[in-house]
């Protein structure tokens, strides 16, 4: 993980699509323990759906962007340029979702860490495609096979250009 500047980290298909019906579009166990080593004792920034989604999360902060206050979370932000702030300059924080709190802060965001699974679901929450929105391919990790799912996907990191 680079230091400073706004991540993002999240799992998507190859339409970058993140989730239907409030939920994600997949699960595979290695990338749920990737995302806990990484996000462990930071401050995680989301929407209220994304929230919603995963809970509460043990040994994490969890800043939620809502008009409502959601149960169970650490801190809600009920102002998009409040929470926009709080998260630019939040050395320890990351941006965990959902699509439109994401694709909203686009301009803001420096480094996106992708889970890619290659294969297209049908999703209603995607994300902007990051080589069309000034970011470049910085690193990505081999294919990698899901046992348990037989899904095929891969580690990505895009820097904003």
């Amino acid at each position: 993980m680079e230091d400073g500047g706004v991540s993002i980290i999240l799992a998507c298909d190859l339409n970058y699509g993140i989730g239907i019906d409030g939920d994600m579009l997949f699960w595979i166990d290695d990338d749920l323990k990737r995302f806990k080593e990484i996000t462990m004792g930071k401050n995680l920034y989301m929407g209220r759906t994304t929230f919603e989604s995963t809970g509460p999360l043990e040994g994490r902060k969890m800043i939620v962007l809502s008009s409502k206050d959601p149960e169970g979370a650490d801190e809600v932000i009920h102002d998009f340029d409040e929470f926009r702030e709080r998260l630019k300059n939040d050395k320890n924080g990351m941006l965990i979702g959902g699509a439109n709190t994401v694709n909203s802060m686009i301009e803001d965001i420096d480094y996106m860490y992708l889970t890619i699974v290659l294969k297209k679901y049908k999703a209603d929450s995607t994300i902007l495609n990051p080589i069309k929105n000034g970011f470049a391919l910085e690193n990505e990790s081999e294919i990698i096979i899901d046992e348990k799912t037989g899904l095929n996907y891969k580690y990505v990191v895009f820097k904003r250009k």
